[in-house]
């Protein structure tokens, strides 16, 4: 394989004081108790490769109540070499974070390297969501694929919270009116680059989706994706940023851009949020996700880590044989791809017995010989 997690150690993160956990190449499936912390190891990894969590943005909730730091290490198998990635961060937010034994200090120098593709039961309901479930879906996307996108969306982000402090100070008279066209000519030009890399990431999306949706209805649904771009030329941009203005320097904020847009979903030619039934919502969302796993396999020619969160639970036997087909790579030509599963019981995984790895959370052994810091990324 190009790419494997070999093991992962965790010291003060959520409920895991010190753990060291290994792991196959195959499908690894974890099992125990409700609470016994197995979410938290897949955290941990997506954390890992993407130094966020999909859960929160609050980093003192991810440390251990009787500690003020948290540090994750892994270490990975890519293209035949080792990949040692560590990340260790303080009750104030502070990330000190190594790739290969050395400092790094922007996090796009990680992200990506150890990609994955995260399963959990809310995105499910990632169709019928508001519009910042369908964005966040593909910033994690498409920062994971391309390095000068995360950049761009950092940069856009930070000029947004800029403006937005540019428009309070008009309306309080601080300042002149006229300085905002400063800031609308950066919040421009960093908001087309992201709007055109979605629009061309989506489009492969849709191409995917609607192949795999075909497979997993026999044929008889057609989805379709389409991005809703705030602007589709830098000119027209401009002109509803000019438009609004008198209407954002009263309410303090900027209402045109990237950060507002959404993705569109039609089923057989309607739009599936509106008219969409609970099923075909949850259907559609699975080809989503299954369309992000087969893009970033075009992107890296090999299968991203993947990582399932107690979702087999939520799918039907067709829908969870069909899952479970792909991991085991009996559908294509692909071997096992790498995988991680969490699950109270394993009866789902009959058919796939001889490819799966049991590892059974509340009995590994805890690992107590790292210390208690952050020194270990520092």
């Amino acid at each position: 394989m190009i790419l494997n997690l070999k093991y992962i150690v965790l010291n003060n993160f959520r409920c895991h004081r010190a753990l060291k956990v290994s792991f196959s190449e195959k499908v690894n499936v974890l099992t125990g108790r409700n609470a016994s912390g197995k979410t938290n190891i897949l955290e941990a990894i997506f954390f890992l490769s993407t130094t966020k969590s999909h859960r929160t943005s609050v980093t003192k909730e991810l440390i251990n109540k009787d500690s003020k730091n948290f540090y994750i290490k892994g270490e990975a198998v890519k293209n035949g070499s080792s990949l040692i990635l560590e990340i260790g961060c303080s009750l104030g937010g502070k990330k000190a974070i190594k790739l290969n034994h050395q400092k790094i200090r922007a996090r796009r120098d990680i992200v990506g390297q150890m990609p994955v593709v995260f399963f959990s039961p809310e995105d499910l309901y990632m169709v019928k969501e508001n519009p910042s479930f369908r964005r966040k879906f593909l910033d994690i996307l498409i920062s994971q694929i391309d390095h000068r996108y995360l950049l761009n969306l950092q940069k856009y982000q930070k000029i947004i919270i800029e403006r937005n402090r540019a428009l309070s100070q008009v309306r309080e008279r601080v300042l002149d009116i006229k300085m905002l066209d400063v800031w609308d000519e950066q919040v421009i030009g960093a908001g087309m680059e992201i709007i055109r890399r979605r629009q061309d990431i989506v489009s492969k999306l849709n191409r995917i989706c609607l192949v795999i949706h075909r497979e997993m209805t026999g044929g008889n649904e057609e989805i379709s994706l389409e991005y809703s771009p705030s602007a589709g030329t830098e000119d027209s941009y401009r002109k509803k940023l000019e438009e609004k203005k008198r209407q954002e320097i009263e309410q303090g904020i900027t209402t045109t851009g990237p950060h507002r847009d959404d993705v569109y979903i039609f089923f057989n030619g309607m739009n599936l949020r509106q008219f969409g039934s609970q099923g075909q919502q949850r259907t559609v969302a699975l080809s989503m996700k299954l369309g992000e796993l087969e893009l970033m396999k075009e992107e890296f020619n090999e299968y991203p880590i993947i990582l399932f969160d107690d979702v087999m639970s939520e799918l039907d036997d067709e829908r969870r044989e069909y899952f479970l087909e792909i991991l085991s790579g009996k559908r294509g030509d692909n071997g096992p791809i790498q995988s991680f599963i969490t699950t109270t019981g394993l009866k789902p995984f009959e058919s796939i017995k001889n490819n799966i790895n049991i590892i059974k959370v509340e009995k590994i052994a805890p690992c107590f010989n790292q210390r208690d810091t952050t020194e270990h990324a520092v």
